[in-house]
């Protein structure tokens, strides 16, 4: 079943791929919104192609990271000398 399911995934981001125009560093997104879709159609909750899309697009959205503080050799955080 699990193999089943892998191959689902991997044939709808192989499509979505094309969809795009085959881009190069895009497989991430492709195969989280084929899970995303796979998911939401064995759920039976909705059917609908783009709530799945848009379940993808919240998945990959990429969460920034705080800024950090530089520091100096010795482990000792820079300061400003103002």
């Amino acid at each position: 079943m699990e193999q089943d399911r892998s191959l689902r995934i991997r044939e709808r981001a192989y499509a979505l791929w094309e969809r795009d125009g085959r881009p190069d560093g895009q497989q991430e997104r492709h195969w989280r919104e084929a899970e995303a879709a796979i998911l939401t159609e064995q759920s039976g909750l909705a059917p609908d192609a783009r709530l799945a899309e848009a379940i993808a697009r919240h998945i990959t959205e990429e969460t920034p990271r705080p800024r950090r503080t530089p520091r100096v050799a010795g482990g000792a955080r820079q300061r400003s000398h103002a």
